[in-house]
């Protein structure tokens, strides 16, 4: 699948428990409602040992805060880097 990354956030650390407030510094310069955009996590460095769980909260297009995953998301042990992170074969990923 061939992706156009819209905006960029560096330095997720993968190795928190807590929440991690991610701003936008930037503004969208084209689709600029972020209607259609997908989220996507992509892991620069190995993500260990241990299998762990994805959560996001997020405004959408329409302003409404506070929207979650429809499902959990496996955040997948590995090696392997970099990949993304909840593609695989365990449940809930993608």
């Amino acid at each position: 699948m061939l992706v156009d990354m819209c905006l960029y956030y560096p330095g997720i650390n993968m190795n928190l428990a807590t929440a991690q407030t991610l701003v936008n510094g930037t503004t969208l310069t084209r689709n600029t409602t972020g209607a259609g955009l997908r989220a996507y996590l992509v892991v620069q460095t190995t993500t260990g040992a241990t299998a762990h769980n994805v959560a996001m909260s997020y405004t959408n297009q329409a302003a409404t805060a506070g929207k979650t995953l429809p499902v959990t998301v496996a955040c997948t042990a590995s090696a392997i880097a970099p990949h993304i992170t909840h593609s695989g074969t365990a449940a809930n990923n993608y």
